[in-house]
Parts: structure tokens; sequence; C-alpha cells
């Protein structure tokens, strides 16, 4: 008998809904099988481990804070006048970017 190229077995359990979410995956993927799909799957995709940074929250929650209550100024003034100025508007935009900025800064950090 041929020697096999992969001779170690591993076992897991699943429940009855895990088990055909891996299928409904398996097929979806194009997998000869399940075994070739778990294998890729654990070996080759990413695995996410969040840390979510304490201080690095506390930070983007207070520059958010900030850059709202800015959002809510300009949002007084176009109601007491009635007009939406363009500064105002370039300045919102200029606000959701920096938003924006921080949330890729800490997702960065997370990778």
């Amino acid at each position: 008998m041929e020697k096999r190229k992969r001779n170690i077995n591993l076992n897991f359990w699943v429940t009855p809904e895990e088990r055909e979410i891996i299928k409904k995956k398996t097929t979806l993927s194009k997998r000869k099988n399940m075994s070739e799909y778990i294998r890729d799957a654990a070996i080759c995709e990413r695995v996410l481990v969040y840390d979510y940074d304490e201080l690095a929250l506390r930070d983007m929650t207070k520059e958010i804070n900030k850059i709202g209550v800015n959002i809510n100024q300009v949002a007084a003034r176009v109601n007491a006048t009635g007009n939406a100025y363009q500064d105002d508007l370039n300045y919102l935009k200029g606000e959701v970017e920096k938003i924006w900025q921080l949330q890729k800064s800490i997702l960065s950090k997370l990778r």
C-alpha cells in the first residue's frame, strides 16, 4: 500500500448545525471534500485576534466626541440661519475623514 502524504488523523466534535454550516461552506468553496476545505481553512485562512487596546479606544472615543460637538455646532448654525454654507459642508467632510482615519489607525494596530 502506498504511503499517505497526510498520515496524521485529527478529530474534533461539532454540533449538527455547525456540521451543516461546514458542509455548505465546503460546497461554496468548490473544494473536493470537507477534509480539503477544513485543512485549507485551518492552514491558509487568517485568524483574527482582537486585542482591543483600552487606551486606543478611549482616545478614539474622545476624538469622536470632539468631532460630534463640532458637527452639532455647525448643525445649530444651519438651523439658525436656514443656510448650509460650502465651508461648513467641507468642514464636516473633513471631520468625517478624521473619524475614518482614527478607525483605520486602530484597526491597523489590531492586525
